[in-house]
């Protein structure tokens, strides 16, 4: 799938770790760069998005990433549709 890992380059995310991280950043009202920010430092966040204590955090880049190539696929729309009524 065009919206996931590359076989070069560091591993990639799980990909709910990257849509969990956006939910936060929607519901807390954050910027990407704000919520990577939260990512390292918030241990609740770190659960939230199942990120182990020690481990590396997506950053901003991979956030945005993640989010717009959600979107050109048309499946931002499906998993936000899936959250909501929760």
């Amino acid at each position: 799938m065009p919206i996931y890992a590359s076989k070069t380059g560091r591993p990639s995310y799980p990909l709910f770790t990257p849509f969990r991280a956006i939910l936060l950043g929607i519901w807390n009202n954050m910027s990407a760069v704000q919520l990577s920010k939260s990512l390292h430092r918030d241990l609740y966040f770190r659960a939230f998005c199942r990120l182990e204590r020690g481990s590396s955090v997506p950053d901003d880049d991979n956030i945005g990433r993640f989010r717009q190539r959600s979107v050109q696929h048309d499946l931002w729309e499906v998993l936000v549709a899936e959250v909501n009524p929760q």
